[in-house]
């Protein structure tokens, strides 16, 4: 994971406030975390099917790789939105887009529910403003 040292979000920041600095450090901690966990749940997945993934190097789009990167993976699913819509007292929200084969083959090795990308369903999310 140390190429995550060399991002343009590690930029040399100031916080003049302790309890900031250290509320900072275990966001990014939690991040690292996710992204490790990521990369090992898709890792272990490729390994028990014995197979790889291809499409994930964007320059190359057939080469294939058995130890796919976190930001790889991620970045294949940039171009998924959220739509949300505020239906009478709640909000919905949908991702309005069809997963392409690619994400499906991500999803599956994360082991992450089929519904959860999908178009057709929706996702109530509690109104923040009835809640105060």
């Amino acid at each position: 994971m140390t190429r995550l040292l060399y991002w343009p979000y590690t930029l040399p920041l100031f916080l003049h406030i302790e309890w900031r600095t250290r509320g900072l450090m275990l966001l990014l901690l939690i991040a690292l975390q996710v992204l490790a966990l990521l990369e090992w749940q898709a890792r272990r997945a490729l390994a028990t099917e014995q197979s790889t993934v291809v499409g994930l190097v964007p320059g190359t789009p057939k080469m294939a790789t058995a130890h796919p990167t976190a930001e790889r993976l991620l970045a294949m699913c940039t171009s998924l939105h959220l739509l949300l819509q505020q239906v009478c007292d709640q909000r919905v929200g949908q991702v309005p887009e069809a997963l392409t084969p690619l994400q499906q083959r991500i999803v599956h090795l994360l082991q992450l529910p089929r519904t959860l990308y999908r178009f057709q369903d929706t996702l109530s999310l509690p109104d923040v403003a009835a809640e105060r």
